[in-house]
């Protein structure tokens, strides 16, 4: 939520100053942070069902490989190639 309301404030003063954006922009920040929270909690699910205790060890388990390379990957793709 940190880097996401300072994000939405001035994302939308740089698309737009009319003060009637603001409720579609509070409205798309609210379905992105549902998706986030479910994703969190579909996380929670499968550690709880494979008895893992991180996103590699659930690829591991889940694949049944000894690699959690691809999800070391797709971790570090998404925090550093997406900005």
């Amino acid at each position: 939520l940190g880097s996401g309301v300072l994000a939405l404030s001035s994302g939308l003063a740089a698309v737009t100053d009319h003060p009637s954006m603001i409720l579609p922009a509070n409205i798309l920040f609210l379905v992105l942070g549902v998706l986030s929270a479910y994703t969190f909690a579909l996380y929670g699910r499968l550690c709880h069902a494979t008895g893992a205790t991180s996103l590699g060890d659930i690829w591991k388990r889940v694949h049944q490989t000894n690699d959690s390379t691809p999800m070391s990957l797709a971790s570090f793709s998404f925090c550093y190639g997406s900005s």
